[in-house]
């Protein structure tokens, strides 16, 4: 399905380009993840939202479970 919307021009995202996007690291994700900017670069950056992102209201970070620690790279699998 990609190849044909490929072929027919559309490119929304970085990623949709076989090779155009590297892995971040753990570090990469864990620095982003303490200085709140997106994982993917064409995302949005949290003050150019239109509002705070859901449970953020109050300006701090959403609490993560243990598995999202693992995912951002603070707790190791």
């Amino acid at each position: 399905m990609l190849d044909l919307l490929h072929s027919l021009g559309y490119r929304t995202l970085a990623y949709d380009s076989p090779g155009a996007v590297q892995r971040l690291s753990r570090e990469q994700r864990l620095l982003r993840w303490k200085e709140r900017r997106p994982l993917l670069d064409e995302d949005p950056l949290e003050h150019e939202l239109p509002h705070a992102p859901p449970d953020e209201e109050h300006g701090r970070p959403a609490e993560l479970t243990e598995l999202g620690q693992k995912l951002v790279g603070l707790e190791p699998w």
